[in-house]
């Protein structure tokens, strides 16, 4: 039950202590947040230092820097790295040791205050490591060792990989619908509703092509646009696939896919319009995709439990695999050898996976008349 003023009366001193506890409490948790990673106190006056004069440090209890930071140290007691992006004039103790621009750097635009962050970084972990403490997150990410000027290579790789793969399929797809349209097949009915819906199956490998470029160019470096070049192109795969599934679960046709793609459309450009114009919220738009694939795969699976397809064994495989390495998204673990993370992971198990879902979409192109002669034979 709600109280009134005229019902409860609260001593004015009452209500300054209250007031005084809350603003503690607030403190404090702030206080701990700011106390990890890119918030802490070190890390933020390293980085002043370091887009100031060029070079970041960090007390330390050894002088060595494991490699990770370009520089050597000061003092036994301080580590420092410098940047070669930094326009300034390097001090007296660092002008002999004063490192040059890399190439990859330069064609990544890799900038002084990124390096900057990223030479903090790997200043506080080794200095935290060395006392034997956890590995924190920077910027919302594990810290990861630079290669060829890419901020996580391996994710980088399997990307790539992926990108391969779809490109793979999509010319193997494109040759076996060439060569089905030009068999005599006594009619376009005979060959069946998944040649029907090729041109989803093509936008499916076309858009899956693009959102793994994008992947590979976002993990190659975090910036402002690759992030949602990355994300939104992710989105769009996952509703076209969604709008995939019930088109050819349901077998519609123009009116029918109309009646689908129009709403799931409408919603995708909302939602990408909000988190563009209005708020990037990361937990939302992982919600939001998490809950459209999985209407997505429930659709597949009723579908195969009441029609019985062909290549069923094949989407039901990858239904069930896809599934299952999403676990990796959950399982957010420090990366091995600062390199491989749970998400790099679960771009390396998706590899495989595109060729055991191509076996479905190649089966369910072709005639029926044509998968029985292939059986006998």
């Amino acid at each position: 039950m709600h109280l009134g003023p005229s019902q409860r009366h609260i001593p004015r001193a009452a209500v300054v202590k209250q007031a005084m506890l809350v603003a503690c409490l607030l403190y404090l948790m702030g206080s701990a947040v700011a106390s990890a990673g890119d918030r802490s106190v070190a890390f933020r006056r390293c980085h002043g230092l370091c887009t100031r004069t060029g070079c970041g440090s960090v007390p330390a209890a050894t002088p060595h820097t494991k490699g990770h930071a370009q520089g050597s140290s000061s003092a036994a007691d301080v580590r420092t790295g410098c940047s070669p992006l930094c326009a300034r004039s390097p001090p007296a103790s660092q002008a002999e040791a004063w490192p040059a621009a890399p190439i990859s750097l330069q064609l990544l635009r890799w900038d002084c205050n990124a390096d900057c962050s990223y030479i903090c970084m790997w200043l506080l972990e080794d200095s935290s490591r060395s006392l034997g403490g956890a590995v924190q997150k920077y910027y919302g990410k594990w810290p990861f060792t630079r290669l060829l000027g890419m901020q996580e290579p391996a994710a980088v790789l399997f990307s790539l990989l992926n990108l391969a793969a779809h490109l793979h399929c999509l010319v193997r797809f494109t040759r076996l619908t060439r060569s089905l349209s030009v068999q005599p097949a006594g009619g376009g009915a005979c060959l069946g509703s998944g040649f029907t819906h090729r041109w989803l199956w093509t936008g499916y490998m076309s858009l899956s092509i693009n959102a793994w470029l994008w992947s590979a160019v976002f993990h190659s470096r975090d910036t402002w646009l690759t992030e949602r070049l990355d994300y939104f192109s992710a989105a769009l795969l996952i509703f076209f696939n969604l709008f995939l599934s019930a088109a050819r679960t349901c077998n519609l046709g123009g009116g029918g896919m109309v009646a689908v793609g129009a709403p799931l459309a409408a919603f995708l450009a909302s939602h990408l319009r909000y988190m563009h114009a209005v708020l990037f919220d990361y937990g939302y738009h992982v919600q939001v995709c998490l809950a459209a694939g999985a209407v997505q795969s429930l659709l597949w699976v009723v579908w195969t439990a009441i029609t019985a397809p062909a290549g069923r064994r094949h989407l039901v495989a990858f239904v069930a695999l896809v599934n299952a390495c999403m676990l990796l998204e959950i399982l957010d673990f420090p990366p091995f050898n600062d390199v491989l993370d749970a998400h790099a992971l679960w771009h390396a198990c998706t590899v495989p996976l595109v060729y055991l879902f191509y076996v479905f979409i190649a089966t369910d192109a072709q005639p029926p008349d044509s998968l029985v002669k292939q059986k006998h034979t």
